[in-house]
């Protein structure tokens, strides 16, 4: 919803702009036609391409400009002049060109108050404690100074305060003819005028936009698109136009036309009552008017434009459009200041470079390219600041905005840990340096409190930089120290460290500042140069094999040993020259910077004043890049006032273009970068300030397609390719002779105490075809690339097909399992699989399909493991770590409870068939016989022809008494299977009224000792219904078989059993044994199989002639 209402006021603004603009023309023509205009403007050469923010004029009407620095015309040419201030200045008042006032504000949101006279420039104590907003002479010893809403007057050498403005605001523009009355805009755009008596408010407090005046009585006023007529009278609307409210400046010529200026190239006038249009020919934002007491007119904008109208002769204007364009990421605030260190990567995957800048006081700022949000957030350019929201901000507590006193200074970015993301090292001045880990391009965990992670034991730690030094497929770690020894950090592979300073022979005393690594003798090894304040740069040969890490000192073999200790801070490799091998500039702060030419074998011999003009700067920070595709790697230095870009000319010199390219910056500038951050193929500029000015973001603006750009992947090398070497050669014949067209070495940090992008951007000829060597620092092979053209960008990796796979299959095992930091993590895979493995094992004595849908359920649920951790990794340290495998034990429960509800429903099943199965055996076993043996009788009864009275009366009976068991197999088999019979006592009374009954009728004596308890004592059915079928049997056995006169019951209980007898004394059994072989019918034998099915312990003692007894003991 919001993307719709944001493109339908898009499209409606566009809209309104080009009615408004066809509006604007069709005013130009008709006036044209009525008027005429007595001027044309023509464009003046102003020498810089930065904005110029206002014009001025002298009493000896001296034409100056300013930008972040005061320019002055001198004849026909534009001078900057240089003032030896620390900062930008931010408002100015000429008196004449030997009589400047000025004012520079500092990040505590004060000024510094100079006074440039006669060629002595005076520091001023300021007459407010908050900022000078504004500063206007009257006369050459009587001006107005305007702060947060506080006034003075200057006379006569001293400050006097005025009432202060009744706006809380800072003073934008002051008029006045002395300083007894004036009108004051405030920066909210309230207009006052001021007299002894007081402020008065003009126009009820409406927004004004501008004011001009001849006298204090004689003046044009612009509120947003109502223009206001001033004069003796007062004050009176004259038009009223909605074009007015583009107009951002006005002023009066001597014809008393009254000219307006705005963004986009506006110009408009008014005159005799008409509102005409002007065409400027020009698109950039102006930003003020000057008409002089001749009557030429100036007008300036952005991007260094100056318009002039007037009889003066300048030089024809060349039309320049090369150069950087300055963009300020954060729009709102005074300053975007603090900054020190600053990286340039792709921190978020996007394959769109990002800022990182550290700030020393406050929390960092991680600037994500988003070129879709320029125009929807805070930010230009699109960038987004989500340096808290990504865990990135380097403060202890990001909420409170502060660092708690730790105080920050440089960076390092790489792929520390081979994971295929930009992770982020931190160095602290006071504090333990720290190590953020990007986690798949999303956040940063900070891992500097793990053990061996090279953050610990070092004192005011400056810079960082990242080098395969044993070209072992990962990227080490050299950290400078300025109370302490440097260090050298060797990475296992998985982003741990161990200090091997002490066997390398890297260890120093203090003063280490910056450092950088390049290969400088081609040796295929990484060599390293460090910045020190004292004693002085250090070189260092990397003779590293045999599993050995070492660096051997070679300092004095090179013109480094020459120079003086300068307090040097930047150290930055390039090929100058473009013969193939690595150069070495130095940025000192005490004496001039250093150019040092590498003879091939990284022995470096000083060549400054071949190279650079004399010059005496105070140097931070150092970046090459070839700015203007030229082919030659240019170079912009960062320093304590102003900063300067030196032009590359055919590796023969450098020359100072910092105004032609818009590159001017001035403050106290720390780091600088280099990247395509807006992927147009050439290099852009980031620059840190820490104070007296804003980091600033230069956009480059060649507009060419001659560049070639490479990035690399590395396979068997760390994933940055940190060290891997780019030849780039042209064909210059149809023979095919090849020229070396440039040579770059992706780097690791460098600078001071910064990085930048790892590419390689070359300026190309368009018209030539190119190819390109790329060696790799862990292959022994170099890759060869045809068929280069200008305009590319060209992706090369170490290895492709399945090689790489292979290759980086491995290797992701090998860390894996290798990281110290994956073991928990290790730990709590193996023991779910495990919980998983033995919850299938078991269950597995169910049946297949139950199995198989166990199996699949857990492979599911380890699924879902996998998928849910991944969200809690790496947080042994909370409760977070168990969330996933408690998810898993929740998810085996409801497992555990689906399918035994599954395996209860089919027993159920099985059970209810077991019990129809045998409720339908002993039916039949029962009843079979007894309807049978009816069947038999009947049948015997209808065929029989001499029927005798004794048997006609013997066959009902007989019949009766069948019926009457059938009847009795009937009851006893609805009394096994009821429920309310599962008691020992239930079992007891049926069996002992069962025997009364049946030995009652056959004329034997029952007797029954019961010592059974009147509590209930539950019973298995199994064993309920087997032990009554084992007494029923054994009675129908005593019955049939015994003869016995006397049958006697016992039933007890003994401790947790249950004791039953059944005796009689009948003829009893000769041989036990053979009866339970069967030989004697299948009764005793059925018996003992269902005690043995019941568990129940079955017995039988019989002997022939004292009768028989069965036993049986069961566990109640």
């Amino acid at each position: 919803m919001y993307i719709c209402i944001f493109l339908r006021r898009h499209i409606l603004t566009q809209a309104y702009n080009l009615i408004r603009f066809a509006c604007v023309i069709m005013l130009t023509i008709i006036s044209a036609g009525i008027f005429g205009h007595p001027f044309s403007f023509r464009k003046i050469n102003s020498g810089t391409k930065a904005d110029i923010h206002a014009l001025n004029s002298g009493k000896e009407q001296e034409v100056f400009f300013l930008t972040d620095k005061i320019h002055i015309l001198e004849k026909d040419t534009w001078k900057k002049m240089d003032f030896p201030v620390e900062g930008r200045i931010f408002t100015f008042s000429p008196v004449s060109a030997n009589d400047i006032w000025f004012t520079i504000t500092q990040v505590t949101s004060t000024s510094l108050l100079y006074h440039y006279h006669d060629g002595k420039l005076e520091n001023i104590r300021a007459p407010f404690s908050n900022f000078i907003s504004n500063i206007h002479f009257v006369s050459e010893n009587s001006a107005l100074f305007a702060g947060w809403a506080d006034m003075a007057v200057f006379e006569k050498g001293s400050f006097v305060m005025l009432p202060p403005i009744p706006e809380l605001q800072g003073a934008r523009k002051l008029f006045s003819l002395d300083v007894s009355a004036f009108w004051v805009l405030t920066g909210n755009s309230a207009l006052f005028r001021y007299d002894p008596s007081g402020y008065k408010s003009i126009l009820d407090k409406k927004a004004v936009t501008d004011f001009c005046f001849t006298d204090m009585q004689d003046g044009y006023l612009l509120s947003v698109d109502e223009l206001y007529r001033v004069d003796r009278t007062g004050i009176k609307l004259i038009l009223k136009n909605a074009d007015l409210g583009h107009i951002k400046k006005i002023g009066i010529l001597q014809d008393k036309t009254l000219m307006m200026i705005g963004d986009d190239g506006l110009i408009m006038l008014y005159a005799d009552g008409h509102l005409s249009g002007y065409d400027s020919h020009c698109k950039e934002n102006l930003t003020d008017l000057l008409i002089t007491n001749f009557g030429d007119i100036w007008i300036c904008g952005d991007r260094g434009l100056l318009l002039y109208s007037g009889e003066k002769q300048f030089p024809e204007y060349v039309d320049n459009n090369q150069g950087f364009s300055l963009h300020k990421l954060i729009t709102y605030g005074i300053n975007t200041d603090d900054e020190y260190g600053v990286a340039m990567a792709d921190f978020n995957g996007d394959d769109k470079l990002d800022i990182y800048a550290v700030r020393i006081y406050e929390q960092n700022r991680l600037f994500i390219n988003n070129p879709g949000s320029a125009t929807l957030h805070l930010f230009t350019q699109g960038f987004i600041e989500e340096a808290v929201k990504r865990d990135a901000s380097g403060v202890i507590n990001p909420k409170t905005g502060t660092s708690q006193s730790e105080l920050k200074m440089g960076i390092g970015a790489a792929d520390i840990d081979n994971d295929g993301d930009q992770d982020i090292y931190l160095c602290y001045l006071n504090s333990i340096n720290k190590l953020l880990l990007n986690k798949d391009n999303d956040y940063f965990r900070n891992v500097s409190e793990q053990d061996n992670r090279a953050c610990d034991n070092m004192k005011r730690s400056n810079a960082a930089a990242f080098a395969d030094v044993d070209n072992d497929g990962d990227l080490d770690l050299f950290i400078t120290n300025e109370e302490s020894s440097n260090r050298l950090y060797e990475n296992n592979g998985t982003g741990h460290f161990t200090d091997i300073t002490a066997t390398s022979g890297l260890s120093s005393t203090s003063g280490g500042m910056c450092a950088s690594f390049a290969d400088v003798n081609n040796d295929g090894l990484p060599d390293l140069c460090v910045s020190f304040w004292y004693p002085g740069t250090k070189l260092y040969f990397n003779e590293s094999g045999n599993g050995r890490i070492h660096f051997r000192d070679v300092t004095l073999s090179t013109d480094l040993a020459k120079a003086a200790a300068s307090k040097s801070n930047a150290v930055a490799f390039a090929d100058v020259n473009n013969d193939g091998f690595t150069d070495l500039f130095v940025a000192n702060r005490n004496t001039e910077n250093k150019l040092y030419m590498n003879n091939g074998k990284g022995l470096f011999s000083d060549v400054t004043e071949d190279y650079f003009p004399p010059e005496n700067y105070m140097s931070n920070g150092a970046v090459f890049a070839d700015f203007d595709l030229d082919g030659f790697l240019d170079l912009y230095i960062t320093n304590v006032g102003e900063n300067v870009l030196y032009k590359n000319i055919n590796g023969s010199y450098f020359k100072d273009v910092t105004a032609d390219f818009g590159a001017e910056l001035s403050g106290y500038c720390t780091g600088c970068v280099a990247g395509d951050i807006d992927n147009d193929g050439d290099p852009d500029l980031y620059v840190a300030n820490y104070i007296n000015g804003n980091s600033n973001l230069f956009l480059n603006n060649t507009g060419k397609k001659s560049f070639v750009k490479i990035k690399l992947q590395g396979v068997r090398s760390n994933k940055d390719a940190i060290g891997a070497k780019i030849w780039l050669y042209k064909v210059t014949n149809e023979k095919k002779q090849y020229n070396l067209a440039g040579y770059r070495e992706i780097n690791g940090g460098g600078g001071y105490c910064s990085v930048s992008a790892k590419e390689a951007i070359f300026g190309v000829d368009p018209d030539i075809v190119y190819y390109a060597l790329v060696k790799f620092p862990s292959s022994s092979d170099t890759l060869k690339i045809d068929d280069v053209v200008a305009g590319k960008t060209l992706i090369v990796r170490e290895l492709t097909g399945f090689k790489a796979f292979y290759t980086e299959s491995k290797n992701q095992l090998v860390r894996f399992f290798k990281n110290q930091e994956n073991q928990p993590e290790i730990v709590k895979y193996l023991l779910t699989i495990l919980l998983l493995v033995m919850y299938n094992f078991q269950l597995r004595k169910s049946t297949r399909k139950i199995a198989l849908i166990r199996w699949m359920a857990s492979g599911f649920i380890f699924i879902i493991f996998v998928f849910v951790n991944q969200f809690f990794f790496f947080q042994w340290f909370s409760t977070s770590f168990f969330i996933a495998p408690l998810i898993v034990i929740g998810l085996l429960a409801l497992l555990h409870l689906f399918i035994g509800r599954i395996l209860l429903r089919r027993l159920a099943q099985k059970e209810k068939l077991e019990l129809r199965e045998k409720l339908s055996r002993d039916l039949h076993d029962d009843l079979a016989s007894t309807l049978g043996s009816i069947s038999i009788y009947a049948e015997t009864l209808k065929g029989m022809n001499e029927i005798s009275q004794p048997n006609i009366k013997k066959l009902p009976v007989k019949i009766a008494e069948l019926s009457q068991t059938a009847m009795q197999s009937i009851s006893d088999i609805i009394w096994m299977t009821s429920p309310r019979n599962d008691s020992l006592q239930s079992l007891i009374s049926k069996t002992s009224n069962y025997m009364l009954e049946l030995l009652t009728d056959n004329k034997i004596n029952f007797r029954s000792r019961l010592e059974i308890p009147e509590i209930p004592i539950h019973l298995k059915e199994n064993i309920r219904n087997d032990a009554f079928l084992i007494l029923k049997e054994g009675l129908h056995n005593i019955i049939r078989h015994s003869e016995a006169g006397n049958v006697d019951f016992f039933a007890e209980i003994n401790e947790d059993f249950c004791v039953i007898r059944l005796k009689d004394d009948g003829k009893g059994l000769a041989d036990i044994g053979q009866v339970m072989k069967g030989s004697y019918g299948n009764g005793l034998v059925n018996m003992h199989r269902r005690a043995q099915e019941a568990g129940i312990e079955f017995k039988i003692h019989s002997r022939e002639g004292e009768g028989t007894e069965i036993a049986m003991k069961f566990r109640i």
